[in-house]
């Protein structure tokens, strides 16, 4: 009696699959904050660097893997540089990809690694019913792994992200800073000198960087030169709880900000791992009123006091936000097919283009305090004319705008922005 729903529901999401984008969208969170994994005919796997929308700007972001001491990569061609010291002479091979899945929230990879399956979700949420959450550019990894034989094994997971997402020039200096808490334990990172409200070949210089993790057992960290730091987790299965503090240029030994995690031996895991990622700008975007310059700032700040405690929050509700995703993604591809499957596959791959695009900002009262009654909406046109608030791509982003605002989903503060689009029209 539980099968026929089951299937209905895995139906729904892989008939999302019948189109084979040019890249697998990884974080879609805001118009700065957005990579790919290119997908061609000639890469086919996961063993590439992600990219930035422009695509000619790569994003360190390094994954590894041990499985019984042997070394693999799942995302990232770390592997293939020179400078890596392994023992032994050993070498780490990439994961199979055997599949992927994309719906309107997520992208799910499916990866093989010896005798183990691996699950890789990644995360770019959207909120329907609450704009706090929507506004928070932050991005979940989830992992998951099972064997294949019935056997347990030894499993030790990684992740890095360099400094290559802070600027899009990597002679300029990053620096980054390493807290731990009780709850969470979480890298930033930023460019410096900080260059307010600049872009540079459509990147942001004065976004921060932030990797955060669970506090947990079996959790390490490290930060430092890249092949030092992959060098220790793979011989190791461990880090060295660590930081480097010697601020250098991006490409200048090329520092990263790393966890591993160490399961221990297991058939598989109990629930996900999870990981958050985000670009944060503050301020969002500099506004011209007749009464000079406004300074937006993000949503998000008008409910939690800073980034950390809107981590915190954010880390903790992984688990719920995940199930929110998977009902928000059923709805929204049983919506779009009863119009064709054809267009189910669209607006799977357009739904996170589409609230990517946007900033949610609040604006300051006389006193200078974040004012959460004032609310505007901007969408930059992300990939062709970068231009802020164009007619053509707000018209184009009215459908789903229109399904948020109205749908069961529903963004009651979104009407604002439906009724300025729908001026438009």
């Amino acid at each position: 009696m539980f099968l026929v729903p089951l299937l209905a529901s895995y139906l729904l999401l892989v008939q999302c699959q019948s189109i084979q984008p040019p890249a697998i969208p990884l974080t879609v969170r805001s118009p700065y904050f957005q990579s790919y994994l290119s997908h061609t005919s000639t890469t086919s796997g996961t063993n590439i660097w992600p990219s930035f929308w422009t695509t000619n700007h790569t994003l360190g972001w390094s994954g590894l893997l041990r499985v019984d001491g042997s070394l693999y990569e799942w995302l990232g061609s770390a592997v293939e540089q020179v400078g890596l010291t392994i023992n032994n002479n050993a070498t780490a091979k990439p994961v199979t990809l055997q599949s992927y899945q994309i719906t309107p929230t997520r992208s799910v990879l499916t990866l093989q690694a010896g005798s183990m399956n691996i699950n890789i979700t990644f995360l770019s949420p959207i909120e329907p019913s609450d704009l706090t959450l929507q506004s928070f550019p932050f991005t979940y990894i989830y992992f998951e792994a099972s064997s294949t034989d019935g056997n347990s094994h030894s499993l030790q997971v990684y992740e890095d992200f360099s400094g290559e997402w802070t600027s899009s020039q990597t002679t300029n200096v990053v620096h980054w800073n390493t807290t731990t808490s009780s709850s969470i334990i979480y890298h930033e990172a930023q460019r410096s000198p900080y260059q307010s409200m600049t872009e540079t070949n459509d990147m942001a210089e004065d976004a921060t960087l932030y990797h955060v993790a669970t506090s947990a057992s079996g959790l390490t960290y490290q930060t430092g030169e890249d092949t030092v730091v992959r060098s220790r987790f793979l011989n190791n299965g461990s880090l060295a709880n660590s930081q480097d503090t010697t601020f250098r240029e991006i490409g200048d030994d090329w520092p990263v900000f790393a966890f591993c995690n160490d399961f221990g031996t297991i058939s598989s895991t109990s629930s996900p791992l999870v990981w958050g990622v985000g670009l944060v700008r503050n301020g969002d975007i500099t506004y011209a009123t007749t009464s000079g310059n406004q300074t937006r700032h993000p949503y998000f700040l008008s409910r939690f006091a800073d980034v950390p405690t809107a981590m915190a929050y954010f880390m903790n509700d992984a688990t719920n936000a995940l199930e929110r995703a998977k009902t928000l993604d059923n709805q929204i591809v049983s919506d779009a097919s009863a119009i064709s499957s054809g267009y189910a596959d669209l607006v799977s791959l357009a739904s996170r283009q589409v609230m990517g695009g946007l900033e949610i900002t609040v604006g300051t009262d006389s006193n200078g305090r974040l004012n959460a009654s004032d609310i505007l909406f901007f969408m930059k046109d992300v990939g062709n004319s970068q231009r802020t608030n164009p007619v053509e791509a707000m018209y184009a982003s009215f459908p789903a705008i229109l399904y948020f605002t109205s749908g069961k989903p529903r963004m009651s503060k979104y009407d604002k922005l439906c009724h300025i689009l729908t001026d438009f029209t």
